[in-house]
């Protein structure tokens, strides 16, 4: 009998880690626990798909402007409102009490946050002396007419540690206050370590419920791939990284550690809109890289939530050379170290 090695054989078993999105029906997670930024920026599809109840929607405008735009929002996808507005001395605190005032009457807004919040404070700290007390009297305004408006802010995993945050810059009993974290992962590698960034989060800000933030988008080009390097991450890694994280908070929502997952930046089924041309979002010369980055994300993404993985599937390759002749009664053997099957024996011809 003639023996045929085949290298790279044509049918090769790929295991899929993720579920299309259109596969999918429903999460595994409870209704309630999934928030993304710019709600209107995806598609019905998608918010359908991943059970999104609330939305991050930034507004610098005053309150009744905002309230206008929002509420609209809230309407058309059905969905509460978190409203990120600036933190400064001069209009923050009279906003703050505007909001607390015209929630009353606006149920789907649930609460006042401050974004890059260690940024903001830093900076409000160069132009007034005590600014503890600014944010003191804006948590306080927010609450003013309305105790159920929360308040919260961004916080990432590397300001945890910065000292600003501590009593002697930010007293302890401030950041009793604040009833919302939104704890997101600056640098891919640190994802690893979400849970115990959630017990630091918590121990800084004791009463703070954590919001899960998640990046699922292309990161290479905003950061290092590693906290102190220079390097960025490949496209592997920062995939890799993604879905790993993604995976740690979901244990954290299931154990209750943390209240929702909250992803940023939208554009769920309308990547390609996203503002790809910030060279801090992406390269110039790798747009389609990142777009194609962030779909599988997203796709990844919805396997995780859903706490499922797909079956093993058959993709057809390429191979060079001729193919063998047909047969029967063969045996084969598959060295998957090297991607190598070797069939031998069998008969060709037909069967009687």
């Amino acid at each position: 009998m003639k023996g045929i090695t085949i290298t790279k054989l044509a049918l090769a078993v790929v295991s899929m880690a993720t579920v299309a999105h259109s596969q999918t029906n429903g999460l595994a997670l409870s209704r309630g626990s999934i928030s993304t930024w710019g709600v209107q920026t995806n598609t019905p599809q998608w918010n359908q798909d991943l059970g999104v109840t609330y939305t991050r929607q930034g507004c610098p405008d005053a309150p009744s402007s905002c309230m206008a735009f929002t509420g609209r929002i809230a309407a058309s996808d059905k969905v509460k409102i978190v409203l990120a507005i600036p933190l400064n001395s001069t209009t923050t605190a009279a906003y703050a009490r505007q909001y607390s005032q015209l929630s009353l009457t606006a149920p789907f807004l649930a609460e006042i946050s401050i974004d890059d919040f260690a940024d903001q404070y830093r900076a409000l700290a160069k132009v007034v002396l005590n600014p503890a007390a600014v944010v003191a009297q804006v948590i306080a305004n927010v609450k003013a007419d309305n105790p159920r408006l929360a308040f919260g802010a961004t916080i990432y995993e590397s300001d945890l540690s910065a000292l600003m945050l501590q009593n002697a810059s930010l007293p302890a009993a401030t950041r009793a206050k604040f009833d919302y974290i939104h704890l997101f992962i600056h640098y891919r590698e640190n994802g690893l370590n979400y849970s115990t960034y959630v017990a630091r989060a918590k121990a800084l800000f004791p009463h703070a419920h954590i919001i899960a933030g998640s990046y699922a988008v292309d990161r290479r080009a905003f950061l290092p791939c590693t906290q102190g390097g220079t390097v960025e991450c490949t496209v592997q890694q920062d995939f890799d990284l993604f879905t790993e994280s993604l995976k740690i908070q979901v244990q954290e929502l299931q154990t209750g550690a943390v209240d929702r997952i909250e992803f940023f930046p939208g554009y769920y089924g309308t990547e390609s809109q996203w503002t790809w041309s910030d060279p801090k979002h992406c390269a110039a010369t790798e747009v389609d890289e990142c777009i194609a980055n962030t779909v599988a994300m997203r796709d990844a993404s919805l396997g995780i939530l859903n706490g499922k993985v797909a079956p093993p599937t058959w993709l057809q390759l390429s191979p060079t050379g001729l193919p063998p002749v047909a047969r029967y009664g063969q045996s084969a053997i598959m060295d998957s170290a090297h991607d190598v099957m070797t069939v031998f024996g069998g008969s060709i011809g037909q069967v009687a």
